[in-house]
């Protein structure tokens, strides 16, 4: 008897989850008044596509997707198929997440669709199959759990076990640490001939000698960055150009990532979680080895077994990056010698452009000049624009408040970023061996009305990608939110004059010393100085030497809270004969003297009730009608 086909099988079913935003995209029979008095109809809103007129297959990049995921998931690098085994145990062949913003959702479902069934013919024509045994899995993921839609969302692509997910819309392109991230910026009209025609132009006009020329861009001109390098090189009749580079969207080795991850089960019988179990407490990374590597030896799973570039997560495996806004170029490229134009909406309303000038706009790495063209209205602008200035401004007024802070809070925006744990790690230690306390939350979406329950803490330190290190209407928060290298510099690790500006952490961690026994030396903690040389965080310093502060004017004592303790200290010989007395906390204290401290049990005071059911159904309708 033949098998039968995929489409005459039993497909999964699909559902379609309503979480209220149903009754806002679809045509509604709702009347709303006009200015003259006559009703017109409710319509459901536009998405980027509709306005541009794409079709939804050609915007979302669906045969290029299908076809990057079967050949991420199913095939080596060779052509040649890996080996899955010959059965599913949930029926599926493979699980994807697809990850939308807001404004993109209501084309969501529509390209679920379209997916399911461009999997199946990319898999059948690069697999070389007839049938497709089990079908895949598509998924939407819901709301995102990072501080902003353009990280892509790991944590809410594994609970569903994602093999892959794919990010739609604008991206900060910050590498994730298990699940492979493919990504869609969405088709946009513009073309590459004007754009070149336009930065000729502007060149034959304003330049007389060659000029080396760095294009950085938003993410979504992407697809016409090859383009646009070879129109510009081939249409320079003057001779204006002596090189063009093109930064380029960074690549994670998705591979290695993927490798452990794309069966529920590893190839020993034990879940992948258990296999990689002791790579990921050692590096925060999951095994690179394959799985039949782990059959044959318990040791490969181990982080010893893989290789330094590997083990190190954060400063050797970072080095050899330069990231300018996402964007990768050469680690070789002389900034200084170059003219940086930025391609794209340059204004304070695109973070990627914010990211990008903040970045070179330090004394270390400042290009020749700053060029932004918008392809929208094909209008070149030159300089560093007056909101770029202002901002830096604001972030040395924000650091100069972060000096003066006695207990800082690390703020963890997304924990699905690769390096995310390694730098909050760096963090604690920097803030405990500065006598300071510090304390980790983790909050979800960022607002004002969640950090205003941490009355205790004086500043904040916001670990997130470099386009959310800056929050939204940051004026708001009642007390200073700085990014990891501000805080290095209240913190007197670096100096504001001499460091290179970044709003990524990652490079933060590029001069940080990674220890192989943190736990056994944490009094050891050591970070490079402006040269590059190593230099240790010396506890001998004086910490009651008062610093003039900047923010009044006058002379402030040291903010040091704790000292640590010389390890040849003989407590006996002390008069507490090394007896502990009481545990000091700041926010323990802090708490004491407030008069409100949320909700509490009042066991025995108050008579207890019995639960009762509460009322069932959704925000429009709980049954009371």
């Amino acid at each position: 008897m033949e098998s039968l086909s995929l489409k005459e099988k039993a497909a999964p079913p699909r559902l379609e989850f309503d979480d209220g935003s149903r009754i806002i995209t679809e045509n509604a029979s709702i009347s709303l008044t006009t200015e003259t008095g006559q009703a017109k109809p409710w319509e459901a809103p536009t998405t980027a596509r509709a306005e541009a007129g794409i079709s939804v297959e050609d915007f979302y990049e669906v045969s290029r997707l299908a076809h990057e995921i079967i050949s991420t998931l199913f095939l080596q690098e060779d052509g040649t198929e890996k080996e899955r085994g010959s059965s599913s145990d949930d029926g599926f062949s493979c699980r994807v997440a697809l990850q939308f913003p807001d404004e993109l959702l209501p084309d969501a479902t529509q390209v679920t669709w379209l997916m399911e069934d461009a999997l199946e013919e990319a898999f059948l024509a690069l697999c070389q199959r007839k049938t497709m045994e089990f079908p895949p899995l598509v998924f939407i993921l819901g709301d995102s759990t990072s501080s902003g839609s353009c990280c892509p969302d790991e944590m809410n692509a594994l609970h569903l076990n994602a093999d892959i997910l794919v990010h739609y819309g604008h991206a900060c392109l910050s590498p994730t640490r298990t699940v492979p991230v493919l990504y869609s910026f969405g088709l946009t009209q513009a073309k590459a001939p004007p754009c070149a025609e336009s930065i000729l132009q502007y060149m034959r006009k304003n330049c007389t000698d060659k000029q080396k020329l760095l294009i950085l861009y938003e993410v979504q001109y992407h697809h016409i960055m090859n383009e646009l390098q070879d129109i510009l090189t081939a249409s320079d009749s003057n001779n204006l150009l002596e090189s063009v580079v093109i930064g380029k969207i960074p690549q994670h080795d998705l591979e290695k990532i993927s490798s452990c991850s794309t069966a529920a089960t590893g190839c020993c019988g034990a879940s992948n979680a258990s296999c990689a179990k002791d790579s990921e407490l050692e590096t925060g990374e999951k095994s690179v080895e394959s799985n039949s590597a782990c059959c044959n030896s318990q040791s490969s799973c181990n982080a010893s077994e893989l290789p330094a570039d590997e083990m190190d997560s954060s400063g050797a495996s970072l080095k050899n990056r330069f990231i300018i806004g996402g964007l990768e170029v050469s680690s070789d490229l002389k900034l200084s010698e170059h003219i940086l134009l930025f391609i794209g909406d340059g204004t304070g309303d695109s973070r990627q452009y914010l990211n990008t000038m903040l970045r070179t706009s330090s004394a270390l790495s400042t290009p020749m000049d700053h060029w932004s063209y918008d392809p929208t209205s094909s209008v070149i602008s030159t300089g560093v624009p007056a909101f770029v200035k202002r901002q830096l401004n604001r972030r040395f007024y924000l650091t100069q408040k972060a000096r003066e802070s006695t207990i800082i809070g690390i703020l963890v925006g997304s924990m699905s970023q690769r390096h995310s744990r390694t730098i909050v790690s760096h963090l604690q230690q920097l803030i405990e061996a500065s006598g300071r306390a510090c304390y980790t939350v983790a909050v979800g979406k960022i607002n004002v009305a969640k950090l205003a329950n941490f009355a205790e803490v004086d500043c904040f330190v916001l670990v997130a990608c470099g386009e959310n290190s800056i929050l939204d209407q940051e004026r708001d928060y009642h007390l200073p939110i700085v990014t990891p290298l501000e805080l290095e510099i209240a913190l007197g690790q670096k100096d504001w004059s001499l460091a290179e500006y970044s709003l990524d952490y990652n490079d933060v961690l590029v001069n940080v010393t990674p220890t192989k026994d943190t736990e056994n030396d944490t009094d050891t903690k050591q970070t490079t100085t402006q040269d590059g040389s190593p230099s240790e965080l010396d506890d001998d310093d004086d910490g009651d030497e008062p610093y003039f502060s900047l923010v009044t004017g006058r002379y402030e004592s040291s903010k040091r809270t704790a000292h640590t303790v010389p390890e040849d200290l003989n407590l006996a010989a002390l008069p507490g004969q090394g007896q502990i007395t009481a545990y000091e906390s700041a926010g323990a204290e802090f708490l004491a003297k407030r008069e409100y401290r949320g909700l509490q049990a009042d066991v025995g005071v108050e008579e207890a009730k019995a639960a009762v059911e509460g009322s069932t159904g959704i925000a429009s309708d709980y049954g009371h009608r």
